[in-house]
């Protein structure tokens, strides 16, 4: 479980056993702090509000083959700037996947009597035929046949170095 939550010894052992079986290696992220994070308290405008400045000391990372892929862009999700604008992407910064993803504007719902905007993340954020996803791939210049399918990230150079 990510941060509190339930022990899970007999399934992590589980886990790890397949992993070990067929060769995938699992980062060790249980209940583990991904790093300090530099955010923005809307001193300096509320526009700004929640925007991740720095992720471990860094205004940007250094694990992608392209300045495009290493920029941190937007909040962690848990806050945006007041007043969004639902014709415009909201992005936001996914530590575990050393990212910036974004969402778009679904449809207005209601909760308890409480309005809001629905944002999702579509598809072609993930999608690997997406020109803006080709620096996640390690090996795309030398052949784009070696970068995964569409949802699968290559990991290695965020989760283990």
């Amino acid at each position: 479980m990510l941060f509190d939550g339930w022990e899970l010894d007999g399934y992590i052992e589980i886990i790890q056993m397949l992993s070990d079986l067929l060769g995938v290696q699992l980062p060790p992220v249980n209940n583990t702090n991904d790093g300090e994070v530099v955010v923005e308290s809307g001193a300096n405008g509320l526009d700004k509000l929640g925007l991740i400045r720095k992720w471990k000391g860094e205004e940007n990372l250094n694990y992608w083959n392209d300045p495009y892929c290493n920029m941190i862009n937007g909040t962690d999700g848990a806050i945006y700037p007041p007043l969004v604008d639902v014709a415009e992407k909201t992005y936001i910064f996914v530590t575990d996947l050393c990212r910036s993803i974004y969402t778009t504007y679904e449809r207005d719902i209601e909760t308890m009597g409480i309005k809001s905007n629905r944002f999702t993340v579509p598809a072609e954020v993930f999608d690997d035929k997406n020109p803006e996803n080709f620096c996640y791939c390690r090996d795309y210049s030398e052949d784009p046949s070696l970068c995964f399918s569409a949802g699968i990230l290559d990991m290695r150079p965020c989760q283990f170095g």
